[in-house]
């Protein structure tokens, strides 16, 4: 079981290298419990996600664990132009993910924001 989580945390920290390298990222965090910082343009934050194990057969030796990270996109921006960034965003993190072959696959989820004062993007 040791080897399955080494290998588990090996894979998220591949991914979140992948996170922290792309470009106009104000903040990159993982499994973030606190609220995204005022003034923060764009925030990824991954999160490790459940986990489902398969055990197959009654007896058998192959038990297959399923990781489901996510990776959660905040994007400061006005209402008009909000779906954009965030169809930016989102193919940039595909993008990089899979141009680095990392062996997982994350989910998304956005949330939007819209702050009283903010500047137009």
């Amino acid at each position: 079981m040791t080897d399955q989580l080494d290998r588990r945390e090996a894979v998220l920290d591949a991914l979140f290298a992948v996170l922290n390298r792309l470009p106009g990222v104000d903040l990159t965090d993982r499994n973030r419990a606190t609220p995204i910082p005022e003034g923060t343009r764009v925030a990824l934050v991954l999160m490790d996600g459940a986990e489902d194990a398969d055990e197959g057969r009654p007896g058998g030796r192959v038990v297959v664990i399923t990781a489901r990270p996510s990776v959660w996109l905040y994007v400061a921006a006005t209402q008009a132009a909000v779906s954009d960034r965030v169809a930016h965003w989102r193919r940039l993190v595909v993008s990089a993910v899979r141009g680095e072959r990392v062996e997982a696959a994350a989910e998304f989820r956005f949330a939007l924001t819209f702050p009283d004062t903010l500047m137009e993007m």
